[in-house]
């Protein structure tokens, strides 16, 4: 507390500092409070266990309880100073800025509505965007082939259970028999392959459309946020 002062300021910064200062004196308490040593006693066998030693008493404890105590409810007290200033910061600024747009009515109704006229450009262009990828994962969702591979996995089980009835002895047989499991096993990465291709295309595109229409947000956006700045600015002043 000597470090930062004692007395009330102007600065809710230096509140919080107090009270970290108090934060950290606490912190360092508790840990010389719980402090203790050990000592282990054998077995004889091998085998340890370990008992505290050296600690505090009981009377310091309460004591360096009581420190904590004390320093908790004084870090808790700069932080309630701190909320109640930042509040009345807060308040004389709405003031000012208040008084200073009942001056500069006209101004402020053409900014308002300027940011209103922003505000349902950015919807539009945020629906539009939103209807467009999801037209676009619609068509992800519709690429031609989950139907053609479920019919491919049929084929393979089947192939699979008549190679598996096989005696071991029909080698010629099972070998024609895993001779077609593999050229099906091909048609369906093939299958695969193309229906991993037209989703890249999509997603491309999907990102492509993102692209496009952020360029048109991002100038709106920057100018809603300067009109932001131009109504808050005797607040910030």
């Amino acid at each position: 507390s000597i470090l930062f002062g004692t007395s009330d300021t102007d600065d809710p910064d230096l509140y919080e500092w107090r009270a970290l200062a108090f934060d950290a004196k606490v912190k360092l308490n508790t840990l010389v409070r719980d402090a203790c040593s050990w000592v282990n006693i054998s077995d004889g066998r091998g085998s340890k266990t370990y008992y505290k030693n050296l600690q505090l008493n009981e009377e310091s404890v309460q004591f360096r309880n009581k420190n904590n105590d004390e320093w908790e409810a004084k870090a808790k007290e700069w932080r309630r100073k701190k909320a109640s200033l930042e509040k009345k910061i807060e308040e004389e600024l709405e003031h000012k800025e208040d008084a200073y747009w009942a001056e500069h009515a006209a101004e402020k109704a053409k900014l308002v509505a300027e940011r209103e006229e922003l505000n349902a450009k950015l919807a539009l262009l945020y629906n539009a965007m939103e209807d467009r990828v999801k037209a676009l994962n619609n068509e992800i969702n519709a690429i031609p082939g989950r139907e053609e591979i479920k019919g491919l996995d049929g084929k393979i089980g089947v192939l699979i259970a008549k190679n598996s009835s096989l005696a071991v002895y029909k080698t010629k047989e099972k070998r024609m028999l895993q001779n077609q499991i593999d050229q099906v096993l091909l048609a369906k990465g093939d299958v695969e392959n193309r229906m991993i291709s037209a989703r890249k295309d999509i997603e491309d595109r999907i990102a492509k459309t993102k692209a496009e229409i952020q360029t048109q947000i991002e100038p709106i956006q920057n100018r809603i946020n300067e009109i932001h700045l131009e109504l808050t600015r005797t607040m910030k002043a």
